[in-house]
C-alpha cells in the first residue's frame, strides 16, 4: 500500500532541481525586461525546501505538489510576459502619437491635430491603470496645450 505512494528515483529530484534553476533564469529574464517579478520570486522561495522534503519522504504527493507550483509559476510567467510586452507596445504607440500631436501643436496646425487628439483620447481609455500612470502627465499636458490652442 505504501509503495505506490512513494518515489525511489534520485533522477526525479535532480530533474526538479534543474527545472527550478531554469525557472529562476526565466524569472531573471523577465525582471531584466522590466517586469515586476516579486510574486513569482515569492512563490518560488518554498520550492527548494519542498524538493528536500520530497527527497526525504519519497512520496509522490510531494512531487505532485512541486509540479503544481511549477505549473502555476510558468502560467503566471507567460501571462506576465505577454501582458507586459503588450503594454510596452501600447505605451510606445502612445508616445509616438503624442510626439506627432505635439509637433503639430508647435506648428499651430490645430485642424490636423484634431484626429490625433481623438485617437489619443480613445486609446488612453483602453490602457491599463499602470500604463495610464506612465502617460498621465504627458497626456494632460497635451490636452491643455490642445485646448488652449483651439480656443
Amino acid at each position: 500500500m505504501y509503495k505506490k505512494h512513494q518515489i525511489h528515483n534520485v533522477d526525479l529530484i535532480k530533474e526538479l532541481t534543474k527545472e527550478l534553476e531554469e525557472v529562476k533564469k526565466k524569472i531573471s529574464l523577465l525582471r531584466k525586461k522590466g517586469a515586476d517579478t516579486k510574486t513569482l520570486e515569492y512563490n518560488i522561495m518554498n520550492i527548494p525546501s519542498k524538493i528536500l522534503m520530497a527527497s526525504i519522504t519519497n512520496k509522490k504527493i510531494d512531487v505532485e505538489s512541486i509540479r503544481n507550483v511549477f505549473q502555476n509559476i510558468l502560467a503566471e510567467m507567460d501571462f506576465l510576459d505577454k501582458h507586459y510586452l503588450d503594454e510596452q507596445k501600447k505605451i510606445l504607440y502612445m508616445d509616438q502619437l503624442l510626439e506627432k500631436a505635439n509637433d503639430l501643436l508647435k506648428k499651430k496646425q490645430f485642424k490636423e491635430c484634431l484626429p490625433l487628439y481623438y485617437e489619443i483620447r480613445n486609446f488612453y481609455k483602453e490602457l491599463s491603470i499602470e500604463s495610464k500612470y506612465v502617460l498621465f502627465d504627458r497626456c494632460i499636458k497635451f490636452y491643455t496645450d490642445f485646448q488652449f490652442g483651439v480656443k
